[in-house]
């Protein structure tokens, strides 16, 4: 019997501890592309002399890496996203059903009176509404809701008990997230797992996800790989945190809505310039590209024997600068592409703004993906001689800035990456996305 992509069932959940892996479960599965990461352990042969040949060897420390690969979609890629940039923020758009003032509540419960919800309307099994506390006692803390009556939420453990003066929203129709790059990502990482046919699940007990590289192409959907750093890889069947029982429980949040390059709108001008307009390049700021990559490496390293084992790697954590690059071809040699030319030669940073715009959401908000780059420099930028048509391909160095251009509000770090799409909650603060 031949193999199908039915044998093969990927997930992520946010884990606490270093080295100890954590159950998937409902919706924390993602759908992924063939994939490259692996568990290296080398072979070592002892080459003593005095024998004819070597009759033993030792295995060498374990080394878990590699790419998690898939489509980018508008709504299941929240968790690997904000483990690489490492800062979120989430605004909500509120159903007309949602919060106002608790009357009262615990740690795990929200009491407000006369609310006249439908029983479990914002259960788990009815999709993923999230509560968020705006004001008073937990302001800023957001949780999934698991189940609710007509005037009670139940949620997981908030860090104290609601009370009066908690003021909350519930979220469920359409969030949009900010992820930006935090200086490091320290205390941030996940379990990842892998169903191998009917046999086995690979369990990443932990990693870190050092960082993303999205690709995309006329007519193709976009691509990406989250580049991972592990603590170790168990094969599992029987036994470990996530079996062959356990993995079955893992469902998908999201299966379809993959984004599109047609949806593009590919902007660019000068550092210093206006606001984006969406009049053509150079007069405007729209430039059609065929092609590009997007690529960021938060350069991270683990060390042998510093958490206790010699075998395996404790947390990674800076070990210098992240790298943040943008190439992309454009497929006529224009007006265009010679301002851009011109502009390298002048060493003129740009600023980039890349919108994805999806299928409609709620209301009159659609989902959408949107990079903001505020300080690019060219470190490529000419025509090649080629036979044929001459297609511009141009290589960009992204990095920080003092302060925020026009048109990209408080924004000083390489880039940032915002999300609207229908997750409402915060996966930097719960382990359940």
């Amino acid at each position: 019997m031949s193999a199908t992509g039915a044998e093969i069932k990927f997930g992520a959940r946010k884990a606490a501890v270093w080295g100890t892996p954590v159950a998937l479960g409902a919706n924390t599965g993602f759908l992924i592309t063939p994939s490259d990461y692996k568990k290296d352990q080398p072979f070592t042969v002892d080459d003593s002399l005095g024998l004819g040949w070597p009759t033993d060897g030792d295995l060498g420390e374990i080394k878990v890496d590699g790419n998690v690969k898939g489509y980018v979609r508008y709504d299941s890629l929240d968790l690997m996203i904000a483990m690489a940039m490492g800062a979120h923020s989430v605004a909500h758009t509120v159903p007309t059903t949602g919060g106002g003032a608790a009357a009262s509540g615990t740690t795990t419960t929200l009491v407000k009176t006369a609310a006249g919800w439908a029983v479990d309307a914002f259960a788990l099994a009815a999709g993923r509404f999230y509560a968020t506390v705006t004001a008073g006692t937990n302001s800023g803390v957001t949780r999934r809701i698991i189940s609710n009556t007509a005037t009670q939420l139940t949620f997981a453990a908030m860090p104290v008990a609601c009370d009066a003066t908690t003021v909350f929203t519930i979220s469920g129709a359409a969030s949009t997230h900010v992820y930006t790059m935090a200086e490091n990502t320290d205390g941030q990482f996940i379990s990842l797992c892998a169903k191998i046919g009917a046999l086995q699940v690979d369990e990443i007990t932990t990693a870190k996800v050092a960082g993303f590289t999205i690709t995309g192409g006329t007519g193709k959907p976009l691509g990406v790989a989250f580049k991972i750093i592990a603590h170790g890889l168990n094969k599992n069947t029987t036994s470990g945190t996530n079996d062959n029982t356990t993995i079955l429980t893992v469902t998908f949040p999201e299966t379809a809505n993959r984004v599109l390059y047609k949806q593009l709108k590919f902007l660019i001008n000068a550092g210093g310039g206006a606001d984006f307009t969406d009049s053509d390049y150079p007069t405007g700021n729209r430039l059609y590209p065929a092609s590009f990559t997007f690529a960021f490496d938060r350069n991270l390293k683990g060390v042998y024997g510093v958490g206790g084992s010699t075998d395996n790697i404790d947390e990674p954590t800076n070990d210098g600068n992240p790298t943040v690059s943008l190439d992309y071809e454009v497929a006529r040699h224009t007006a265009q592409t010679l301002g851009l030319i011109t502009a390298h030669a002048a060493g003129t940073a740009q600023k980039i703004k890349m919108v994805f715009t999806g299928l409609l959401l709620s209301g009159a908000t659609y989902r959408a993906l949107t990079i903001e780059i505020p300080n690019a420099k060219f470190s490529a930028a000419d025509v090649p001689m080629k036979a044929g048509t001459l297609s511009v391909p141009f290589k960009m160095f992204c990095m920080g800035k003092s302060a925020a251009p026009t048109g990209m509000a408080n924004l000083t770090a390489p880039f940032r990456l915002t999300l609207v799409n229908q997750f409402g909650g915060d996966v930097l603060q719960e382990a359940i996305a």
